[in-house]
């Protein structure tokens, strides 16, 4: 049996995998930076496979190990001769390439395009060249590459998406990249992996614990609710639905496609994708659960202001179309071994739950970091009597006004 090599151990979905496989009896190799010792990856992966519902041996976890993710230190050390680590790179036999800058900042754009696409370009040429058994390289990117792209989405390469973050750019930039490396003569064929929306699992709700996704959103009604606000305005569209898949589902086909044993294409794109949520839903759930009333309509309180500020990251998404992806291959290449999770009104209730048990209780203590600074601007504001200034700006960039240049210095000044 061959090893595995996985980037990104120390994130949600690496970890998840990397748990998964451990699990299954196979040796992992890790790339993983400032993890000198290996603690942080082994803390992942542990937290990964708590949340899963199983525990992994110490036997199973001595199948770990990790490496270095400088590439060039790593380049380094094979030419000046260690044995061991060439034959370590010499058994892997996939690797899964799952770390990624998440930011949808564009004052990251840089960043991110040197991380998600320079960096993958780096890693293909090197395990091309120093992984002499590698069969494939598992790229994972995600299905919302294809922009606010209506209609039905194919398991293609699109030509010219409408992007609303850097991060789907610097995704589509290195799928870009991974073609012209595989139809330009290199040797390792590549599988572009495209989740949709990952949250939390299935029968657990347990989640990485980012602000990401549905996550986002149930951050920003949490922060309502740590304001004191049980009503508030939702400006997004009711009836759009967004594409959930649970991090089981998208494990365990990883895992499978891995696994497989039939003839493989040089570069395939494959998607894998869930349920189809409506908006109405997710809200409907969230709010008995949470204990607020949401209206959809546009905000009107400066709460509302502050809430749809919060969440505007994602909320092109929850208003522009729905995204019906197209979703075949999985099924050609796993036959009857393809994992499909539904997400309904119960699994959607087990995911809300998981995130509140994270969360613990509502209120400032527990908001996440990037919610608890909107609370903490908010609540500051109030209590110097000037609340009723925030709703003309709030949906702006604070540091861009008036307000945020000249005033909220010495607003906010303890």
């Amino acid at each position: 049996m061959g090893s595995i090599l996985i980037t990104g151990v120390t994130g949600y979905l690496g970890s998840s995998l990397a748990a998964g496989f451990l699990k299954s009896g196979q040796k992992v190799f890790a790339l993983s930076r400032n993890d000198e010792d290996g603690s942080r990856s082994r803390e992942a992966i542990v937290r990964a496979s708590t949340g899963f519902g199983f525990t992994l041996t110490q036997e199973e976890l001595s199948n770990l190990v990790v490496l270095d993710s400088n590439l060039e230190a790593l380049a380094v050390e094979l030419d000046s001769g260690n044995p061991e680590l060439t034959s370590d790179l010499n058994t892997i036999q996939f690797a899964w390439h799952c770390a990624a800058e998440m930011s949808f900042s564009f004052k990251k754009y840089l960043h991110s395009y040197e991380s998600n696409t320079r960096n993958t370009h780096a890693i293909y040429c090197f395990l091309e060249e120093r992984c002499k058994n590698l069969q494939r390289l598992f790229y994972v990117s995600t299905a919302y590459v294809s922009g606010l792209e209506m209609g039905n989405i194919p398991e293609e390469m699109h030509s010219a998406p409408k992007f609303v973050n850097p991060y789907q750019i610097s995704k589509w930039c290195t799928e870009l990249s991974l073609q012209q490396l595989v139809t330009s003569g290199h040797k390792l064929p590549v599988t572009i992996f495209r989740p949709s929306i990952v949250v939390g699992h299935s029968q657990s709700g347990w989640y990485g614990g980012k602000c990401f996704g549905l996550y986002m959103f149930l951050d920003g009604w949490r922060l309502a609710l740590a304001l004191g606000s049980r009503k508030f305005n939702l400006d997004i569209k009711p009836y759009l639905k967004q594409n959930f898949v649970t991090i089981d589902e998208v494990v365990e086909n990883a895992m499978r496609l891995s696994d497989r044993r039939i003839e493989q294409k040089k570069l395939e794109i494959v998607h894998c994708t869930g349920s189809q949520v409506s908006s109405q839903l997710t809200v409907d759930v969230a709010s008995r659960i949470m204990g607020f009333k949401a209206s959809f309509a546009p905000p009107m309180r400066p709460t509302d202001f502050l809430v749809d500020r919060f969440i505007s990251a994602n909320k092109p998404f929850a208003v522009a179309n729905d995204f019906p992806f197209v979703q075949n291959r999985l099924s050609e290449l796993l036959g009857e071994n393809w994992k499909r999770i539904e997400i309904d009104r119960a699994v959607l209730r087990i995911l809300i739950e998981g995130y509140l048990s994270v969360q613990e209780k509502v209120g400032e203590g527990s908001l996440s970091r990037s919610s608890k600074g909107f609370f903490i601007l908010y609540k500051r504001l109030n209590e110097r009597g000037v609340g009723r200034y925030i709703k003309p700006y709030v949906g702006k960039k604070l540091g861009e006004t008036m307000l945020g240049r000249v005033m909220l210095p010495m607003l906010l000044k303890k």
